[in-house]
């Protein structure tokens, strides 16, 4: 009986062993796939080309409506990045510059092409990662080094 106490000790000792020392790892079952995708940011660059608005003879006031409508479409209402602000100021003075010019001289009709452009725009964009598939793991236990789910079967 002493022998059969003995081993049901020594066994009782290896299993006692082996849960305190038992290696908890994070097993991962199913890697992260991802991307990288370019989204709106909210904000809006302005550019100016070297078209002309206006055309001579066009009555003056029409012209400054064209380039108020410019205006309007890229300027107004609208959240830009720091030089597109720059460039939508110096377009609105512009035309109260050429509204001013209108009243203080009588100009009725375009007589030369003014000196600004049409006026274009586009988002701008950030990139942003987005997860297709989600990385599944579990918690792992290895035993002894060799019995459950050791590390060195990764």
């Amino acid at each position: 009986m002493t022998i059969a106490l003995s081993a049901v000790a020594i066994v009782v000792g290896a299993l006692v062993f082996a849960i305190a020392t038992a290696q908890h790892w994070t097993k991962t079952d199913q890697e992260e796939v991802a991307r990288t995708v370019q989204v709106p940011d909210g904000t809006w660059h302005v550019t100016l080309d070297d078209k002309d608005v206006c055309y001579v003879g066009q009555n003056y006031w029409d012209c400054i409506d064209e380039y108020t409508d410019q205006w309007n479409f890229a300027c107004a209402q609208r959240t830009h990045d720091a030089s597109s602000r720059e460039l939508c100021e110096q377009y609105y003075d512009v035309i109260q510059e050429m509204k001013s010019d209108a009243a203080r001289d009588g100009i009725s009709e375009v007589s030369g092409l003014v000196q600004s452009g049409r006026l274009s725009i586009r988002e701008n964009t950030k990139s942003e990662r987005v997860v297709d598939v989600p990385e599944r793991s579990h918690e792992a236990v290895c035993y002894l080094g060799f019995i459950g789910e050791c590390p060195s079967e990764r």
